[in-house]
């Protein structure tokens, strides 16, 4: 529920012989599509990529630019406001892990 709780759990981890974490951390609820929408939009990029064959490493990008192209570019604000949120958390945990360690 906090970067200091995160922190002690991470902590114990690796005190326990942990290696690596995974955080999991939702996108922010006023960034977050409307389940509904979103899934239909990914079914018809997943449809547009299996009817213009294409797979393998070009899948990704392709379905990326359809999800923007089929939501209006909402996908990809959805995706920054993620990826800021991540990078939030990831300061708070390391100023909390800083902090831990400093005491």
């Amino acid at each position: 529920d906090s970067p200091a709780e995160l922190a002690a759990i991470a902590r114990t981890h690796w005190q326990l012989g942990g290696k690596g974490i995974l955080v999991a951390n939702p996108i922010p609820e006023d960034a977050a599509l409307d389940p509904a929408a979103i899934g239909q939009a990914i079914e018809r990029a997943v449809a547009d990529a299996e009817a213009a064959g294409i797979s393998g490493k070009r899948l990704t990008p392709f379905l990326l630019a359809r999800l923007a192209d089929v939501t209006g570019g909402a996908s990809i604000r959805a995706n920054r406001a993620l990826a800021i949120h991540d990078a939030q958390v990831g300061a708070a945990l390391t100023a909390a892990l800083t902090a831990a360690d400093r005491a």
